[in-house]
């Protein structure tokens, strides 16, 4: 949290607010703001504001890139409407039980919420041998 703005240096592309209703704010500052942002709900109190190009999909893009790992190869879990450009992205994309039906529609299959383990339920699903191990 930061009194002022002009203690950060650096060029801003993110910044979260929390509010009462995220997705009614995310839509009323992407109507506002037009193309100078992208606002996305991104939790049950929050939004995320980016700047325009800036969201999970082209932070990922840049480790991808590093790695050498193609977009085909990458699971992507999401649940909310942050998760959208990465879920479209991903080889595998999961929404979970608890995600907003937008989420649910982009997604290629559902795994369980996020408090019933569902992600290490998917991840036990694709890596047999992994979950054995434990």
């Amino acid at each position: 949290m930061l009194d002022d703005v002009g203690e950060i240096a650096e060029t801003v592309v993110k910044a979260s607010l929390r509010v009462d209703d995220p997705v009614a704010v995310a839509e009323q500052l992407s109507r506002a703001l037009g193309h100078g942002v992208a606002a996305a709900a991104s939790g049950p109190e929050d939004v995320d504001v980016n700047a325009p190009g800036h969201h999970k999909a082209t932070g990922l893009a840049r480790l991808l890139d590093h790695w050498g790992v193609d977009w085909a190869d990458v699971v992507a879990f999401g649940d909310n409407h942050n998760d959208l450009e990465m879920l479209d992205a991903a080889g595998l994309a999961v929404a979970m039980a608890n995600a907003r039906p937008e989420v649910k529609d982009a997604a290629d299959r559902v795994a369980p919420a996020n408090a019933a383990d569902g992600v290490l339920e998917v991840l036990g699903e694709l890596f047999p041998a992994h979950d054995r191990a434990r």
